[in-house]
């Protein structure tokens, strides 16, 4: 046997050796920081909250709110008869969402055109919440214009 293939099955076998330990040991200290979701990623909790009106400040029930993050949409929402909205949910952690307001349920209270509000997230870790990065809150309103109605002649 040659000098170098014992040093390579040395430097192999301490390879392997020191990832179990290093995993071993930085494993157990990632458990602690974050839960992940079954896909394995580390998830963060959002409270959103907020209300949805016309120019004239009146409420606009059945709007729906959809949350999205840089790649997909998170989770999507409605209105209340006030024009509120209140969800608590476990989202993937990102430095943007993007919140869209859409009138879907076309000319039942008026027909509104819809809105994008965009808005950097803040994460802050929470006792209160262990096993997760951290925890945002966001407060939105949104103000949509209605759609001038067509006119039959």
């Amino acid at each position: 046997m040659s000098l170098f293939n014992w040093n390579f099955k040395i430097d192999a076998s301490l390879a392997l050796l020191l990832s179990v330990f290093f995993c071993v040991t930085s494993c157990s200290k990632m458990s602690d920081a974050y839960l992940p979701n079954s896909n394995g990623l580390p998830m963060a909790i959002l409270f959103l909250e907020g209300s949805v009106e016309d120019e004239e400040g009146n409420a606009i029930e059945g709007i729906e709110i959809s949350v999205h993050n840089s790649r997909s949409m998170e989770f999507a929402i409605k209105s209340d008869d006030d024009g509120e909205f209140d969800v608590m949910r476990e989202i993937l952690p990102t430095n943007l969402l993007i919140f869209i307001a859409t009138d879907v349920d076309g000319a039942h209270n008026g027909q509104y055109a819809p809105d994008t509000i965009a808005t950097r997230m803040n994460y802050n870790y929470d006792e209160d919440y262990p096993g997760y990065v951290g925890v945002a809150e966001e407060d939105i309103h949104f103000v949509l214009k209605k759609i001038a109605d067509t006119f039959e002649e």
